[in-house]
């Protein structure tokens, strides 16, 4: 074989393990993300499906760029302090957090609850925002938790607000992945939520707490992220759940209008 032939046979294999490493770090990231007690090497390489001493490598890597930060008394990996200046990064540039953060806290103040705003990653919600109230605890921390656009009402309200055809794409997806909606309740919950103009959640992610949802759309008419109220079940009886409808709505209304959507409250769901 020519020596020149050979020369890109041996860059494009450098190449694809390349590409490989950062697939696996990627990886690594996205299970720290989620594992709010960190990781040990063993249990990333079982995740990434290699041997341990590949793990390392890769983690000595991160922790290198200061992506992930190992605790020395229990030798478990979490995200590094680099990931936050990121975030904040990105966080900086989204018009909507502009737009919604003094919104926001005057609705925490006229509800007397936390309030949260979250933007569609893929299939998912991340919260970007959370603003406490006083009859929450604080130990209840959701800003860059992601949930199931069909879990939650800050999840619900946008999913329900996305066109008939993305709707579809998601219901396949995700019962494919196993998450078993039934799609007449499927469709039939999508379409309570666009008539009240809000979505409503009674203990699905945590027991002890409920919350309501509205959508938030763009200048194109498009739902792209979502506020909500929660607070303790307690409080939240129906004619309350009613009241916090109105007031989540008409503070989506407002961000809606102030982002260049000329409706500021319902979406064509075509």
């Amino acid at each position: 074989m020519p020596a020149a032939k050979q020369g890109l046979q041996s860059l494009d294999l450098e190449g694809r393990r390349t590409v490989q490493s950062v697939d696996r770090a990627c990886v690594i990231l996205q299970v720290l993300s989620r594992e709010e007690n960190g990781s040990t090497t063993s249990e990333l390489g079982r995740q990434l499906g290699v041997h341990k001493s590949t793990a390392s490598r890769l983690l000595a890597a991160l922790e290198s760029a200061g992506m992930v930060e190992r605790d020395p008394l229990t030798g478990r990996f979490h995200l590094g302090l680099r990931i936050l200046t990121m975030a904040g990064n990105i966080l900086s540039r989204l018009e909507v957090l502009r737009i919604a953060d003094p919104l926001l806290r005057r609705l925490a103040e006229a509800t007397q609850e936390t309030v949260n705003l979250g933007i569609r990653f893929g299939n998912e919600v991340v919260n970007i925002e959370q603003i406490p109230g006083p009859n929450i605890l604080r130990s209840f921390d959701w800003i860059g938790k992601s949930t199931p656009l069909h879990q939650g009402s800050l999840a619900k309200a946008l999913l329900a607000h996305l066109s008939h055809s993305e709707l579809e794409v998601y219901l396949a997806a995700v019962n494919v992945d196993g998450a078993g909606l039934e799609p007449n309740e499927f469709w039939s919950a999508m379409e309570e939520i666009r008539r009240k103009g809000y979505a409503v959640n009674r203990g699905e992610l945590n027991d002890e707490i409920y919350a309501v949802g509205a959508p938030v759309f763009d200048s194109h008419g498009r739902c792209h992220a979502s506020l909500s109220v929660a607070g303790y079940c307690q409080e939240f009886h129906e004619s309350r759940i009613e009241e916090l409808g109105r007031q989540v709505t008409d503070t989506a209304a407002t961000i809606s209008r102030q982002l260049g959507h000329p409706i500021g409250r319902y979406a064509v769901i075509a």
